[in-house]
């Protein structure tokens, strides 16, 4: 999982490391411009992304890569947000393809 605050006058934002269930290490999440990442598209429209095969997307060509060399088949991002401001959003990574059903984004 992966949580990234946005500042909401300038583009900015701040990582975490990207940590695998049934794996010993977490993974140092490499520096991407904010406009690179699923969870700054789901920060500016306000809804979910989700990346049913991470291999096939194109909009987010760095970080598709990283995702991939770390195992990672597909990818659901959502907004984080309260009644008054939008804080930023996460990611969940998949190492199964097609990994997210519209049961599991519904529920998140």
């Amino acid at each position: 999982m992966k949580l990234v605050l946005c500042g909401e006058a300038a583009k900015e934002t701040h990582s975490s490391v990207l940590e695998v269930l049934n794996r010993p290490l977490t993974i140092p999440v490499p520096e991407f411009a904010p406009e690179e990442t699923t969870t700054w598209w789901v920060y500016q429209n306000q809804q979910p992304l989700v990346i049913p095969f991470v291999e096939k997307e194109t909009r987010f060509p760095r970080l598709m890569e990283f995702l991939k060399q770390s195992g990672i088949k597909s990818v659901a991002s959502f907004p984080l947000k309260t009644m008054y401001r939008r804080l930023g959003g996460f990611m969940l990574g998949s190492e199964r393809a097609d990994g997210f059903s519209e049961e599991d984004v519904g529920f998140l």
